[in-house]
């Protein structure tokens, strides 16, 4: 059974390498319409609200991914359908669990923090790069206030599909050191 989970993971691994080198070729085509503002303003109303809802609108969909693997369909062949059945089980199994399991954490980090998640406001959304694809994995920093301190929730792999920006797991909450 381990081997099995084994094989999945590597499998997964691969498949997403794949993405990412292939979707890099492809040119940026879509306006990201402030894609990371509206990334950092989905975030900070999930967290008012402390809602997975509204936390799910910054996921990235199976239908995006989907998407994705039909635009490279020429490396899956025949077995596109079945690599799309492979990654819809890994999605529901691994990825979404573990991004839910992220946003919790934040929450409860923020609890011990003393943040008043109902008063927070978005003061920045940073990113190191802009992304040179329709598929592409950058860090995005959201910084927010609250009370009269500013925090930040540092996603490490923020997703960029179709020039829209999507969360990841790779995520934490930090406060920020007034310089």
């Amino acid at each position: 059974e381990n081997i099995i989970q084994n094989r999945s993971t590597m499998k997964t691994t691969i498949l997403l390498s794949v993405f990412m080198v292939t979707m890099s070729s492809y040119e940026l085509h879509h306006s990201e319409i402030d894609s990371k503002q509206k990334l950092g303003l989905q975030m900070l109303d999930a967290l008012r609200q402390s809602s997975s809802d509204a936390f799910s609108a910054a996921i990235p969909t199976l239908e995006e991914f989907h998407r994705l693997m039909e635009q490279i369909q020429f490396l899956y062949g025949e077995n596109l359908q079945m690599a799309k059945a492979d990654l819809e089980q890994q999605y529901h199994e691994s990825v979404l669990p573990a991004i839910r399991r992220s946003f919790r954490n934040v929450i409860s980090q923020g609890q011990k923090a003393a943040i008043d998640w109902s008063n927070i406001k978005l003061v920045s959304v940073e990113v190191g790069a802009e992304p040179r694809a329709d598929f592409d994995v950058l860090p995005v920093t959201i910084v927010f206030a609250s009370k009269k301190e500013q925090y930040r929730i540092q996603i490490d792999k923020a997703l960029v599909i179709g020039g829209q920006w999507r969360i990841s797991q790779f995520m934490r909450l930090e406060k920020l050191i007034p310089r």
